[in-house]
């Protein structure tokens, strides 16, 4: 079946919060005063132009009524490709209507620099996201910045400070967890109705051909912070803390906490490019990584005291697009199916009670799902949305993709980094 979108699971709220009431956490529908959000994009490559084209789309589309999103200037290395960018994307006939130019910059201090721009949107490769935020938030700018947020958690940390000290609002910008999907899965999650979460298996594997990509290809260039594990590992590892972290925080009544997370337990291994690929990119990066995470339960005492989840990221292989994520509970498991960064569809098969879900046996319910992106976009606008919405309020930070859950994952990819021999350039490592 189509999901019909109940309001429970409407992306986004007033002011950031999410309600944690029992029943929650889940999105409020309440509207505050109407917000024109203006836009600077900071790089002008694929990732832009997708996110771009999406926030220009009419969010009444989505049954948005208090915001509207406009692009008031845009940055690249040069003027001219500034400037095409703004041409292809920024010229709608909305922007016309309302009156709005969108200026092209051949620098990024000239984007940060302009008056107008309210929040910028990073989509330049991640090894330079340090850089670029830091540029944007001590030019005293909101900024929504592409994951992963940085190389290393030294720099995420670094970012957060920045952020609170100038009380700007900062997220890295992971826009699956704003899908509509995601809210419902994990309130099927909350309901119960696999049982408690037993495991997570999440993969993110693509045939890159990663052979035939030119030495300066971002997946496979060092000095770009290339490899499969930075570039696709927060997507399965997203579905994880959804998954399994959210419950486990809430049944500790620290859902709302900002004390850091723990670190789960961890055991990781990846594979590396061959030592010709090595030598033409100037250095080793991983083709395929895989880690065991290993976390407390949410429901110590009644079974297990610990939940195993499992993390794969790969540029040689094609996952199945049955099911790119599955989530095991104590009676049902829930498949999502498509790619695990933009879920369109999830599978639900459940039994009676545990003793009736054995190897073999026939789901007694069974029920398929499928939710289609509204207006035409292709997800990056429900995240803009929430942007909005928190800076409207004065949040420095949203609490669907709060900053310890981005220095929790960035702990991650650096334990996994130190247990695989994973490394970078100094220069993009630095602080």
């Amino acid at each position: 079946m189509v999901g019909t979108l109940p309001s429970a699971f409407h992306p986004d709220d007033h002011d950031g919060k999410i309600n944690t009431a029992p029943d929650g956490p889940t999105p409020d529908r309440r509207t505050g005063k109407p917000i024109d959000l203006k836009w600077g994009i900071l790089a002008t490559g694929g990732i832009s132009q997708s996110f771009t084209k999406d926030i220009l789309i009419s969010p009444k589309t989505r049954e948005v009524q208090d915001i509207t999103h406009h692009v008031v200037a845009a940055a690249s290395r040069s003027k001219a490709k500034a400037q095409e960018f703004v041409d292809t994307y920024c010229k709608t006939i909305d922007a016309q209507q309302a009156g709005v130019s969108t200026q092209a910059f051949g620098s990024y201090e000239e984007l940060v620099a302009c008056d107008e721009v309210q929040i910028v949107y990073i989509g330049s490769p991640h090894s330079h996201h340090f850089e670029h935020a830091k540029l944007c938030l001590n030019a005293g700018k909101h900024v929504l910045c592409e994951k992963p947020l940085t190389v290393n958690a030294a720099q995420a940390e670094e970012l957060v400070r920045l952020a609170r000290e100038k009380k700007l609002f900062f997220m890295e910008a992971v826009w699956t967890r704003f899908f509509p999907i995601m809210y419902e899965i994990q309130a099927r999650i909350r309901a119960g109705d696999i049982g408690d979460v037993t495991h997570v298996h999440a993969e993110f594997a693509m045939n890159a051909s990663v052979d035939s990509l030119a030495d300066t290809e971002r997946l496979i260039d060092p000095k770009l912070a290339g490899g499969s594990l930075l570039d696709m590992g927060p997507y399965p590892l997203l579905h994880v803390l959804l998954a399994q972290l959210h419950p486990l925080l809430a049944s500790q009544g620290k859902q709302d906490s900002q004390e850091p997370i723990p670190l789960p337990k961890i055991a990781a291994s990846s594979v590396f490019g061959s030592k010709k690929l090595a030598d033409r990119v100037g250095g080793p990066i991983d083709e395929a990584t895989t880690a065991i995470l290993t976390w407390p339960s949410a429901h110590a005492g009644e079974g297990a005291d610990e939940v195993e989840t499992v993390i794969s990221t790969s540029f040689r292989r094609e996952g199945d697009p049955q099911r790119v994520v599955q989530i095991q509970g104590t009676r049902g498991t829930i498949s999502i199916s498509s790619t695990p960064c933009r879920p369109t569809a999830y599978k639900l098969r459940s039994w009676a009670s545990p003793s009736s879900m054995t190897y073999g046996a026939t789901a007694e319910h069974q029920e398929e799902h499928t939710f289609e992106l509204p207006g035409g976009i292709h997800g990056f606008g429900f995240e803009a949305d929430c942007c909005a919405r928190a800076i409207r309020a004065g949040e420095i930070e949203h609490s669907r993709m709060p900053h310890r859950e981005t220095i929790l994952q960035m702990k991650i990819f650096d334990e996994i980094r130190g247990q695989t021999g994973l490394t970078y350039p100094e220069s993009i490592e630095a602080v």
